[in-house]
């Protein structure tokens, strides 16, 4: 395992800063929306049902920032459970998307296939570059 960021790869950085954005974006969004959507106080008191779904919502949304800033500490440190725990959420971000194209085409709803592609082509990069023999190495990973 590298012991200075000379041993780490760009991309590993890149990714890594990526994560600990997308996560603290998540995180102020979460701590942030409550106040933009119960300003007015009424509005939640009458309607309970939105009030706990957007809590949940919510609570949801701090979950996945800290899971995003775990998984870019994780990689900013090179453990390889970063990695590995990367490449699974992209191959489960392959399959949701397969599943949802395919389901809204058995209900004849229209997508627009080029935002989801767009996202696919770059998460196929990602995975690409995260098997290179030298990040497997650089992580310090035998297998997989």
């Amino acid at each position: 395992m590298p012991q200075n960021t000379q041993d780490r790869p760009v991309g590993i950085t890149i990714l890594a800063l990526l994560f600990l954005g997308l996560g603290a974006s998540h995180a102020l969004g979460a701590i942030l929306g409550p106040f933009l959507l119960f300003r007015p106080l009424a509005s939640a008191l009458l309607n309970p049902f939105a009030a706990s779904v957007a809590i949940l919502a919510y609570i949801y949304a701090l979950v996945e920032a800290g899971f995003f800033i775990l998984i870019g500490i994780g990689l900013f440190k090179m453990q390889n459970w970063a990695r590995v725990l990367l490449i699974v959420l992209i191959g489960m971000e392959f399959l949701l998307g397969a599943v949802g194209l395919v389901n809204s085409g058995a209900h004849g709803v229209m997508v627009n296939p080029g935002p989801a592609l767009i996202v696919a082509s770059i998460s196929l990069g990602v995975l690409v570059y995260l098997f290179q023999p030298h990040v497997k190495q650089a992580f310090g990973a035998t297998r997989f």
